[in-house]
């Protein structure tokens, strides 16, 4: 098979790809070059909804690592994935906000080459340990996760940074709209982010 790139989806049984507004600034389709993390990627089911696991990419052992920010996180991954197989020659590195040139985009509708389905996106995680490393809830802590969560608002902020970075007024209220989704999700958090 010709050089490819991976995307994970939460749909199964697509032909092509379309672009989707995305944090990163554009509308691009967005693809990996390794598949695990096109595995983990199609885990975006709830994204927007609620908070996701932390996601890093431990660099000395060549391994991501997914760590539950609420207990039971990870049931929301016990459902059927499908992972895309595409061209990897119209895809651009996303060096400003990849995963360390993990990530890559491209402009326009893209042709899928193979479909990968996995029937539960959890078993199969917890299959792969030389790839991802899955870290329950009670255990947070021992991988720096603080107490009270004080990171969250941070992340939120750079994402938040992200979305206005060179946009105009309708990428604003975006953000505004963002704001009051991250208040719902940690009402704790309010009086800091206000």
């Amino acid at each position: 098979m010709e050089s490819v790139v991976y995307h994970g989806s939460n749909v199964q049984d697509l032909k092509e790809l379309i672009p989707k507004q995305s944090t990163q600034l554009g509308k691009y389709v967005y693809a990996t070059n390794y598949y695990i993390a096109a595995v983990f990627a199609a885990r975006s089911i709830n994204r927007g909804k609620k908070i996701m696991p932390k996601c890093r990419y431990i660099r000395e052992k060549d391994i991501f690592q997914l760590i539950e920010r609420v207990p039971n996180q990870f049931d929301d991954y016990k459902k059927p994935v499908s992972v895309y197989y595409l061209d990897s020659k119209p895809f651009k590195p996303l060096e400003e906000f990849g995963w360390e040139g993990k990530e890559v985009r491209a402009k326009g509708k893209q042709k899928v080459l193979k479909e990968d389905k996995i029937d539960n996106l959890y078993e199969y995680l917890k299959s792969q340990k030389e790839y991802i490393e899955l870290v329950d809830f009670k255990d947070r802590f021992k991988y720096g996760i603080p107490e009270n969560d004080v990171d969250l608002i941070k992340q939120f902020f750079d994402v938040s940074l992200m979305k206005l970075k060179g946009r105009e007024k309708e990428n604003i209220l975006k953000v505004e709209k963002s704001i009051e989704q991250y208040k719902n999700i940690f009402p704790n958090h309010s009086l800091l982010v206000d």
